[in-house]
């Protein structure tokens, strides 16, 4: 991606074969047309954006500019650590509330902000703690050889502990024309984690975007290794796909939804089978795939209908689709679409062969009181974290979702929360004291260790240049960046405004949690030549906690746990832990992270060197696969994770407790120790139904889980 396309209504049939409980016209598509056509142009407007961001420098070096614009002013290397406030003062314990850039270890990591080897569009955080980086095709600042034609992609392994790096091109997959001969480009892709710890890539872009294509989704399905870092092609999908959304569920299976398809933007008249169309059209179909336990061999791809016809345009009733829609898995085993439609709705799954996939169309998200507005395009969702008690039951959380724009294309402040014990209800509108305090669109926002989360970059969105003319430069998706991060505390239930970095980060934005706690962010891609290659930078940000004293360890942990099981962890601090937490590595593009998951659990204490606790017992909250454990103290200091594998099948494992060593110094990033490959994807069979472990609400009435049972 680059900008999407208005979709006529009228132009976007629906899928057949899924059950809908009403049938409504396909009209909250994302309204971009003017940018889709710049798209299609070949130009971004790089070039005016560069003179924009050089303009927009030289403002924010007034300092009459820099107190009244403080969120659109990046900091500098001298000013990095300051927290921008409008009063132009500090709190004597910045560091400890808002965390900071630039703060960490400098050794082996250089200091930030520093090159990666491409745009970072698409960033996988591996159970290697390496990270896989997909971007479009485009010379390389660190890389100046790499393929600048269109059509083909760029694929790195990045070690965020050495800052080393290495191309992994995917392998081609024939029966796309004339792309068969390119390496796929896997740019504006779905990705997600597979329960074994590989990655699950589908679609991206077919061949270069032009005014006479358009824009053309790949059918391909590749899966990433970690461990040996290699590509295996899984065959095609019946449609293309840009922008699709991929979905772990409880049993393993992957649901793949939405994007682009392969036909592109030429005009077509309606016929006896298609209607009319003007430009790109959705793939409404929802298709699932199941990975082979032979991890040689591809896995299997099904329509979740067994009589689903071949043309997915068909008038049939479906539910509206959009680009990239904001998919949860919910703790009853259903999946949430939360946005961008203004109106969310959910997909109730069922067994293979077991019949239709029924959509429930929920209330639409109001935004202000007498108007229903499509709030939530290039929004951030977010599952809140499950608090589990002693037994490994999960008490209902919420669904969070941030910022974004509307029909005008603004960005807004707007929040919206659902209840998982109440998912009927739908969204509520969040009172603007609980809400964002800045209007940003294209941001992204990360989940922390202790709870917290951090909202950073993002723009205005699509806006008027005469709205706010001495910063906006043109109406365009990379249009005034936003420097401010914004912290959000759970004891307080509200953001506060946290320090500035010093790169924009907008439209193809990206950021995650690493392993020692800390979050990379990277992406935007509004420069594409190695002459400018600051785009091309990462920046590292230190949540609060890493600023509140030593670090606890954990000295052993399991290298696998089941479901409801109890967990031992032993550590030289555990008289000082309070609880632990499952984190789910994040697999972003977009704004859009297709598995994050968190998990906090209360501890028991053994011995002054062990702490037990007890896993999930519903597999809908910690779908199977790597998760990073972290311990954290009394101070709310974080250990630096372990990988651990939630695993159906992983019995209980039990670890004697070490004897207390001689002190040693705290641990630093080097220290994180990679997970070990399973010996093979082992069949997953639930102790308990996925359903069960909700806390005392209990299940959505009426509302079928995945039935426990052996795949």
């Amino acid at each position: 991606g680059a900008s999407a396309l208005a979709v006529l209504a009228a132009a976007v049939p629906a899928v057949g074969g899924l059950v809908s409980a009403s049938i409504r016209p396909a009209a909250n598509y994302w309204k971009w047309e003017g940018n889709a056509e710049h798209y299609r142009s070949g130009g971004h407007g790089k070039d005016a954006h560069a003179v924009a961001d050089r303009a927009q420098n030289a403002r924010c070096a007034r300092a009459s500019f820099r107190r009244s614009h403080l969120a659109f002013c990046p900091a500098s290397k001298s000013r990095s650590q300051l927290v921008p406030r409008p009063s132009g003062t500090r709190t004597a314990n910045e560091l400890t509330n808002t965390g900071q850039w630039n703060f960490g270890p400098t050794s082996p990591v250089r200091p930030s902000p520093f090159l990666l080897p491409n745009y970072a569009i698409n960033q996988v955080l591996l159970p290697t703690g390496k990270i896989l980086l997909i971007s479009k095709p485009t010379e390389s600042p660190t890389a100046p050889a790499v393929r600048p034609d269109a059509g083909s992609g760029i694929a790195h392994i990045f070690d965020p502990l050495t800052g080393q790096y290495r191309a992994v091109d995917p392998p081609t997959i024939p029966g796309q024309g004339a792309s068969d001969t390119t390496v796929p480009n896997l740019f504006c892709s779905g990705h997600v984690q597979l329960a074994d710890g590989r990655i699950l890539v589908a679609g991206g872009e077919l061949t270069g975007v032009t005014p006479e294509h358009g824009i053309e989704g790949q059918r391909g399905l590749w899966i990433f290794n970690p461990w040996t870092e290699t590509w295996k092609a899984q065959g095609l999908m019946h449609h293309g796909r840009w922008y699709p959304t991929l979905t772990l569920l409880a049993d393993g299976r992957v649901v793949i939804m939405s994007g682009f398809d392969e036909f592109g933007r030429p005009a077509r008249a309606a016929d006896a089978t298609h209607p009319a169309v003007d430009g790109e059209r959705i793939n409404r179909e929802v298709e699932v795939f199941t990975p082979n336990t032979d991890t040689n061999l591809a896995g299997t791809l099904e329509r979740v209908s067994p009589a689903l016809p071949d043309d997915i345009y068909s008038d049939a009733p479906s539910h509206a689709m959009d680009l990239y829609p904001r998919n949860v898995l919910l703790p009853d085993g259903r999946v949430l679409m939360a946005g961008p439609s203004s109106i969310p709705a959910v997909l109730t799954p069922r067994q293979t062969g077991a019949g239709n996939w029924n959509w429930q169309d929920l209330p639409a998200k109001s935004t202000f009181p007498g108007s229903a507005d499509e709030y939530g395009n290039w929004s951030t969702v977010v599952m809140r974290p499950f608090q589990l008690d002693a037994q490994g039951t999960a008490a209902h959380t919420s669904v969070m979702s941030i910022g974004g724009t509307g029909s005008t294309n603004h960005g807004t402040t707007h929040t919206f929360s659902l209840s998982t014990a109440a998912v009927s209800a739908g969204f509520a509108k969040v009172p603007a004291a609980n809400s964002i305090q800045i209007a940003r669109a294209h941001h992204n926002t990360v989940q922390l260790v202790d709870g917290s989360m951090v909202t950073i970059g993002g723009g205005i969105g699509n806006v008027d240049s005469g709205d706010t003319p001495e910063i906006v430069d043109g109406n365009h998706l990379y249009d005034q960046p936003i420097f401010s991060t914004e912290i959000f505390q759970p004891s307080t239930n509200s953001w506060m405004i946290g320090p500035s970095n010093i790169q924009r980060r907008t439209y193809h934005s990206t950021a995650l949690l690493l392993p020692d706690g800390r979050v990379m962010s990277g992406g935007d891609d509004r420069e594409t030549k190695r002459t400018h290659p600051d785009q091309w930078k990462a920046e590292y940000y230190s949540p609060a906690y890493l600023s509140r004293g030593a670090r606890p360890t954990i000295t052993s942990a399991p290298a696998a746990v089941g479901y409801g099981m109890q967990l031992g962890i032993n550590s030289t601090d555990a008289d000082t832990i309070r609880s632990a937490t499952l984190i789910a590595p994040a697999a972003v593009t977009h704004g859009l992270d297709m598995q994050a998951r968190v998990i906090s659990m209360p501890v028991s204490h053994t011995s002054s060197t062990r702490v037990t606790v007890t896993s999930p017992i519903n597999p809908n909250v910690a779908p199977p696969g790597f998760y990073m454990l972290v311990v954290l103290n009394t101070q709310g200091v974080p250990s630096i994770a372990r990988w651990i594998r939630v695993d159906g099948t992983a019995t209980a494992e039990v670890i004697p407790p070490t004897s207390t060593p001689a002190d040693a110094p705290a641990p630093v990033l080097a220290e994180v120790v990679p997970a070990t490959p399973p010996a093979a994807l082992a069949p997953i069979r639930f102790p308990v139904a996925p359903d069960a472990g909700l806390g005392s609400v209990g299940a959505v009435a009426g509302v079928r889980g995945v039935p426990s049972r052996t795949r």
